[in-house]
Formats: C-alpha cells, sequence, structure tokens
C-alpha cells in the first residue's frame, strides 16, 4: 500500500520577542542560500529594538517548533509610515498562507493607523511579490495602490553588496 504524503503542520503565529533573534537568524541563513547576505542575531538587534521602541508588526510562524517566517515591519514615527523591513519564509512554506497572513497583518497595522507602507525589493526577491497581479489586486482590494520605483544604480552599488536593481514599493492607503 502506498505511503500517504505527510501534509505540513499547521503554522502557528506569535509576536517576536527579544529571544527570537537566534531562530531569526538561522532562518535567513537558511535562506541565503537563494542570494542572501550571510545574517547573524546581532544583525536582528536593531530590527528588534526599533520594532519594541515605535511599534508595528513583528510577527512569526512557527511549525513543529520551528521558525519557518518572520514579518518584521516597524513604524517609522517621523514619516508616518509603516516601513516593510522583512518578510521571509522557510521555501517549504512559500506557497502556503503564511506570507498572506503576514502581509495581511501589515496591512491592516497601516489600514488602523492611517499610514503607508514602504519597503525595498531586490528584483530577484519580493519584487516578485509586490509584482504579482493577483497579490497587486488583493493588496488593492484591502485598501491600498501599489507603486514602484527603480532605485538608482548607485544606491544598489553603495548601499547593498549586490550587483542588481532595487526598487522602492509604496503601499498608498485609499
Amino acid at each position: 500500500m502506498p505511503e500517504k504524503p505527510k501534509e505540513k503542520p499547521e503554522p502557528i503565529f506569535s509576536i517576536i520577542t527579544n529571544d527570537d533573534r537566534d531562530s531569526i537568524a538561522q532562518l535567513l541563513n537558511i535562506i541565503s542560500k537563494e542570494g542572501f547576505d550571510e545574517i547573524d542575531s546581532s544583525d536582528i538587534d536593531s530590527h528588534i529594538f526599533v520594532l519594541n521602541k515605535n511599534g508595528g508588526v513583528g510577527i512569526k510562524t512557527e511549525a513543529n517548533g520551528k521558525l519557518v517566517g518572520v514579518c518584521l515591519a516597524p513604524v517609522n514615527p517621523t514619516r508616518n509610515f509603516i516601513s516593510l523591513e522583512l518578510i521571509a519564509i522557510h521555501p517549504t512554506y512559500r506557497n502556503s498562507l503564511v506570507v498572506k497572513k503576514m502581509l495581511e497583518s501589515v496591512l491592516d497595522t497601516a489600514k488602523r493607523n492611517n499610514m503607508d507602507i514602504v519597503t525595498y525589493a531586490r528584483e530577484s526577491t519580493s519584487f516578485k511579490l509586490f509584482h504579482n497581479p493577483r497579490v497587486i489586486k488583493w493588496i488593492e482590494n484591502k485598501g491600498f495602490e501599489v507603486s514602484d520605483a527603480e532605485l538608482p544604480e548607485f544606491y544598489s552599488e553603495e548601499q547593498f553588496s549586490h550587483q542588481e536593481k532595487y526598487y522602492k514599493f509604496t503601499l498608498k492607503k485609499l
């Protein structure tokens, strides 16, 4: 009799704490094989510090006791927007509802606080997410308009270590 395929366990969402920095770094290093820079837990500290200080969205997703997704989106109080700093999902969970639930949490927080959302994306990563017609339609249905602008080449060369184009995405509240 053929063996029944294993189902992925249902992800559990919860708030990020300072204790999560090592597991976040481990997840990002799994993903780093896809083109991200190597990360250590101290790199996560500043994101969590800003999130704790200014508020915003900081959620993690776990399955079978392992971190499979993280979203860091602190409020920028001086400019009155939410900065979507990081949304990272383990490859096994990319086609699940994890990304949608994380992004929905950011959109709902921005809407409640009457804020726009700003994020930066490389062509090889979240650029694809924000250029997906289904995702754009879904974001529009949530009350936001998606716009993007290619950043100048010097931005990619000087600010980041990658030789690819970067884009700034603004999800403007309607």
